[in-house]
């Protein structure tokens, strides 16, 4: 693997070949677009070949869309799934984002009586709609509108991308809910 540091729209990030057919990764280890939960980690998984502007799949729980990780170190494998089902799908840009306080950004209420942070999916929500949706539109070749735009997750980030899909679809014309809480 090689990676390559750049600056795009004024954030730093790393360009990294992993050896996918389907695709190459953009990743920003500390991608501030304003919002109140400060900078996160973000890969964008590029198509290496980008012909015209491209539909965007948002994804939550970025620690665990390509790589093992999260609380189970578990992954979606998504590149590996992408590289299988490439002649099945049109081209696309994902975007996987790392929650910085998942309980919070993913849910709406009270769900653990007290024992762990909740109640900020509407903020999360405005975030990535607003601000993380526009530095992605602004940075990569996208097809912006909202029946180009989708957003998936599971367990907690399924309910958020119900949340998302629901409150916000200006933005997000479809969501993949997946065992949502």
């Amino acid at each position: 693997m090689s990676a390559h540091p750049f600056v795009r729209r004024g954030q730093r990030g790393w360009a990294h070949d992993e050896g996918h057919a389907s695709g190459v990764f953009h990743t920003y280890d500390r991608l501030d677009v304003g919002g109140p939960f400060g900078a996160r980690k973000v890969h964008v998984f590029l198509p290496r070949a980008i012909p015209e502007p491209l539909p965007v799949v948002y994804l939550h729980d970025g620690d665990v869309v390509f790589w093992r990780g999260g609380v189970a170190g578990k992954t979606w494998d998504v590149a590996g799934v992408m590289d299988r089902m490439a002649p099945y799908l049109p081209p696309m840009i994902l975007v996987a984002i790392h929650p910085t306080d998942r309980n919070a950004e993913y849910t709406h209420v009270d769900w653990a009586n007290g024992q762990r942070s909740f109640g900020r999916v509407s903020e999360y929500t405005d975030e990535i709609a607003d601000r993380l949706k526009a530095f992605i539109d602004a940075a990569y070749p996208t097809r912006s509108g909202s029946r180009t735009t989708a957003v998936i997750g599971s367990s907690h980030g399924g309910l958020a991308s119900f949340w998302m899909a629901t409150r916000r679809p200006d933005q997000f014309g479809f969501a993949g809910c997946m065992s949502s809480s």
